[in-house]
């Protein structure tokens, strides 16, 4: 009986131990999981019309034109230089004399059309010899303006019936938008036509800005100034 036992318990060992080296052997021969790789998929390639539009982009034909406008618009203001002289032979007296004419010099103009006009400002007195007697020479400019262009002339004239000698007259515009307007306008039509000159029809404008706008005056014709204007603008075809 106690044969039977120890055999039992024997055959228990090995079948145990058989058991173990199995699972052992099951567990070596498992194989590894591949360690995992991190890689970057290369990105679908465009096809279809959007490839051809970018392709097409890569050879467009830019241009940087320069255009200008230039339009004659009536003067709103004349600007009317004159010069005054007087002879004294005190220094103080004789600018209290150039002072005098000044104010007939106004009022003669105004009797015309309202004028306004910048303070006197002294300019010089020179020696001159009158016969006998020593002198001295007071001379000024004066700057006189109106508004009613149309009286330039006749109030040029009673200016100078007072003695004045007229010296030049200078027309400008002070509301100058809508004429430096229709110029910008103008010099963009003619960077128009000289970008479809350089690339054909079908130019997209792309960007543009103004270089320069301002009346210079006088122009060839009397009581007008002319207003140019300048702009750079870049055209894509």
């Amino acid at each position: 009986m106690k044969k039977k036992l120890i055999v039992l318990l024997l055959a228990l060992t090995l079948g145990c131990t058989a058991c173990a080296a199995e699972i052992c052997a099951s567990a070596e021969t498992e194989p590894a999981p591949l360690p995992q790789q991190s890689e970057s998929l290369p990105a679908p390639e465009k096809t279809g019309a959007r490839s051809d539009e970018e392709e097409a982009k890569k050879h467009r034909v830019f241009a940087s034109v320069c255009g200008q406008g230039r339009v004659t618009a009536d003067a709103d203001t004349a600007m009317l230089t004159f010069r005054i002289r007087v002879f004294s032979e005190n220094h103080e007296e004789g600018k209290r004399l150039l002072k005098e004419k000044e104010n007939e010099l106004f009022e003669a103009m105004r009797k015309v059309t309202q004028t306004t006009g910048e303070p006197l400002t002294y300019e010089y007195c020179r020696p001159v010899s009158e016969g006998e007697n020593d002198a001295f020479a007071f001379t000024a400019n004066i700057t006189a303006k109106i508004k009613e262009v149309s009286k330039t002339a006749e109030a040029k004239n009673a200016a100078v019936a007072t003695g004045a000698a007229h010296l030049f007259t200078h027309y400008i515009l002070e509301e100058d938008s809508e004429a430096m307007n229709r110029a910008l306008a103008l010099a963009k039509e003619d960077a128009q036509q000289k970008a479809t000159a350089l690339l054909g029809d079908g130019t997209e404008l792309k960007s543009i800005r103004e270089e320069h706008c301002g009346w210079i005056g006088p122009s060839e014709e009397e009581g007008k100034v002319t207003v140019n204007a300048t702009v750079r603008a870049k055209f894509i075809v």
